[in-house]
């Protein structure tokens, strides 16, 4: 499975001194493999259009294993990801981040 997920957001109304003017978004990837392993990753990424050159994206590449167990009659989905920042401010940016994820798989409501 793959997909991608992208919302903007800019100012409409406030203090003309701050302008925000952010695309921003989340791929992700799931290839399944046998008895409830996963390889998949779900990073979250970002343009400022007002930043200067060079200080505009934060853009992760990531990389991950999951696993969906039985614990207690409920299945779990247990995660690692992590994620090579290819791009990101200078002043502040990660260059990397590991992420671990513990999701209770329930039914759906309908």
């Amino acid at each position: 499975m793959l997909g991608l997920l992208v919302s903007h957001q800019w100012d409409v109304a406030g203090d003309d001194d701050v302008t925000t003017n952010v695309t921003a978004g989340q791929y992700f990837y799931v290839f399944n493999l046998k008895d409830g392993w996963q390889i998949s990753a779900s990073p979250t990424f970002s343009y400022d259009h007002e930043a200067a050159n060079g200080q505009r994206w934060i853009l992760p590449v990531g990389l991950g294993v999951s696993k969906t167990s039985m614990v207690g009659g409920r299945p779990w989905k247990f995660a690692l990801q992590f994620w090579q920042y290819v791009e990101a401010p200078d002043a502040f940016g990660p260059d990397w981040q590991i992420r671990f994820t513990v999701t209770p798989v329930v039914s759906l409501p309908w």
